[in-house]
C-alpha cells in the first residue's frame, strides 16, 4: 500500500519481484494500492497498469479520496487495502507519510492482518528535520 510518493520505495520493491518472475519464473504475487487525493496524483499510473496488464501475478489498484467520480476504489487507501480479500494471510508492505501509515496499519489489524505480516515506513520526519536555509541541521557543527 502506497499513499502519494510512497509508491517510489515500492516500485523498487516491484522491479525486484518483476526480475525474479524473469530469472525464476516464479515468485510472489502482488497487489498494489495505491491512494492519492484526486486521480492525477496517481503517477506512474500508466506503468503500473500496463503492468498489471500483461503479468498475471500482478494487480495494480488506484485509490482516490477526494474525486467522487473517480470510477475505482474511493476512500483512504488502508480502507480499500484491507476490504480486499487479499489482505489476509499475506505480507503487507505500507509506505507513505505517518497519517496514512497509522490509518493503513490500524485497517489491516482490524480486517484480522497480524502486525508481524506489516512492514511500513513513513516520512513523519521529512518536514521536521528541515528547514529554508539548514542552519537547524548544522547547529553542532561547527
Amino acid at each position: 500500500m502506497a499513499g502519494g510518493t510512497g509508491l517510489a520505495p515500492l516500485s523498487a520493491v516491484l522491479d525486484g519481484v518483476a526480475a525474479r518472475w524473469r530469472q525464476d519464473g516464479s515468485g510472489p504475487r502482488v497487489d498494489l494500492f495505491h491512494g492519492a487525493r484526486v486521480p492525477w496524483n496517481l503517477y506512474d499510473e500508466a506503468r503500473l497498469a500496463d503492468l498489471a496488464a500483461r503479468e498475471p501475478w500482478f494487480t495494480f489498484h488506484p485509490v482516490v479520496s477526494d474525486d467522487a467520480t473517480f470510477p475505482g476504489y474511493r476512500g483512504w487507501v488502508g480502507a480499500a487495502a484491507a476490504s480486499h480479500p487479499s489482505a489476509v494471510g499475506r505480507l503487507a508492505l505500507v509506505c507513505g507519510s505517518g497519517a496514512m501509515v497509522s490509518h493503513t496499519v490500524g485497517e489491516l489489524v482490524g480486517a484480522g492482518v497480524p502486525r508481524g505480516d506489516i512492514r511500513y515506513e513513513d516520512y513523519t520526519g521529512v518536514e521536521d528535520n528541515s528547514s529554508p536555509t539548514g542552519e537547524e541541521q548544522l547547529e553542532g557543527t561547527r
